[in-house]
Formats: structure tokens, sequence, C-alpha cells
């Protein structure tokens, strides 16, 4: 990947980002707090107020930009690279409660750049839906489903021991789908 791509792509991002947290702010009238973490890596996280969207609706939107120095980003005594690492994390987080009725969907993206190794940046994303829905007094339905477009960073999963081995870090997918079905008073006996 390279690192105009992904600079494009970041600025897009960010924009995207903050154009989400204006209108926010514009309609919650409140202000984000911003707040920087400690530890090895510093943090600037804006967490604005849920925004109501229309009837039991709310949407929670956020980004965190992160910044870490890892001194050896392979994971290897002998072959030690170091490098800055900026991680953007945008999400929106879309929530609904009815009565005993849930719904939720998420979508989160971790966007990072490496400044000594452009070949390790990555797009990392994440789209959950979630329902939890009451049918009738003694019935309850609990369904999700989740995408996930992730990477196993080099030196780690498939390349543990052998980073070189792959010249870029091990991306993959995966897809999960759940349903949960109870039927019958909590305190029931036969509940299923």
């Amino acid at each position: 990947m390279k690192s105009n791509g992904f600079a494009s792509q970041l600025a897009t991002g960010v924009l995207g980002s903050i154009a989400v947290l204006a209108c926010t702010a514009a309609t919650a009238a409140e202000t984000a707090g911003i707040g920087i973490s400690k530890g090895e890596s510093s943090a600037a996280t804006t967490n604005a107020a849920g925004v109501p969207i229309g009837g039991p609706a709310v949407l929670y939107p956020s980004v965190e930009l992160q910044y870490k120095n890892d001194d050896n980003i392979f994971l290897q005594a002998n072959t030690e690279k170091s490098s800055d690492i900026w991680v953007l994390t945008p999400t929106l987080d879309f929530r609904a409660l009815s009565g005993a009725q849930r719904y939720g969907l998420l979508y989160r993206a971790e966007l990072a750049e490496y400044t000594n190794s452009t070949d390790d940046n990555y797009q990392d994303q994440q789209v959950r839906a979630e329902a939890d829905v009451g049918f009738s007094a003694a019935g309850r339905l609990k369904l999700q489903a989740e995408y996930l477009k992730a990477h196993d960073a080099r030196g780690t999963g498939a390349t543990e021991g052998n980073p070189l081995l792959n010249a870029h870090p091990d991306r993959w997918h995966s897809s999960r789908l759940g349903a949960t079905l109870k039927y019958g008073a909590p305190e029931a006996r036969g509940r299923v």
C-alpha cells in the first residue's frame, strides 16, 4: 500500500468523521470532551453525547487519534525495527430502544500508518448489527450479524517467529451470524 493512497484515505476518513462530529455538536448543542491518555502511547479522543435521530433512535459518534512508538514492530530479538504509528479510529454506534425491543448497528474503522514501514499500514473495519426482540410475554429472540476486515501484524499469527516471510501483514476477513431463542418465563421449569 502506498503512503499517498493511505494518506488520501486517512484524510477522507478524518474529514468524514469531523463532519459527523460537527453535525453532532450542532444538533446536540453540547461540547465534546477531549482527553490524552497516559502510557506508552498517547491518544486524543472525541466522544460526543448521543444524538437523537428520531423516535427512540440515538447515534453515538466518536473519533480517536492515537500516536504510538514501537521499537520492535516485527517482534524479533535479532532484527528489530522501530516505527512511529498513527492510528485513527472513527466509530458510529446507532442504538434504538423501544420498550423491551433493542436494536443496534455499529461501524468502526481503524486506520494505521507506520512512518518507517508503509508495508505495515492497515485499514481494519467492523460492522455489527444486533436485535433483541421480545415477541410475547414469554418469548425473546436475539439476532447478531458481524463482518470483520482485519489484519495480523507481521511477527504475529501465521508469521510468528518469521515476520519477513510475508512482505505485508496477513489480511483476513470473517463473517458471523448468530441467533438465540428463549421461550418461557425466566422462572419456569421448561424454559428453552
